[in-house]
């Protein structure tokens, strides 16, 4: 017998504030990434499908967005990596040390004294 089936995984890229179709409000949307793979055994094979949602933190209606949309909201740009010499740490004020009251020797260190 060969056991084989679809499993969905669900990955949150991020939020986007915009106004919802649904509640008319400018709120956060949750965009979320779902990718259903083919498997075998219950052991993910290969990816299947690819798509993305976009939910509202305030009346909770979803949403499909395509996926280049998705990608492009939370795409980083390139930035050339600038390697420096760090600043030099300013020199610590000098501050005197807090007093603290003296703390009670709760345990008897004298050998004479035995149970």
């Amino acid at each position: 017998m060969i056991v084989y089936g679809f499993r969905s995984r669900n990955k949150v890229l991020g939020q986007v504030a915009y106004v919802c179709p649904q509640c008319h409000k400018n709120s956060y949307h949750t965009i979320v990434r779902s990718r259903r793979w083919f498997t075998l055994f219950f052991i993910p094979l290969f990816p299947f499908t690819k798509t993305s949602t976009s939910r509202c933190n305030i009346c909770g209606v979803q949403t499909r967005i395509h996926n280049q949309q998705a990608e492009a909201y939370f795409e980083q740009p390139q930035q050339p990596q600038v390697i420096s010499q760090p600043a030099a740490a300013p020199a610590p004020a000098s501050q005197p040390a807090p007093q603290y009251p003296a703390t009670p020797n709760y345990y008897n260190t004298d050998q004479s004294a035995r149970f």
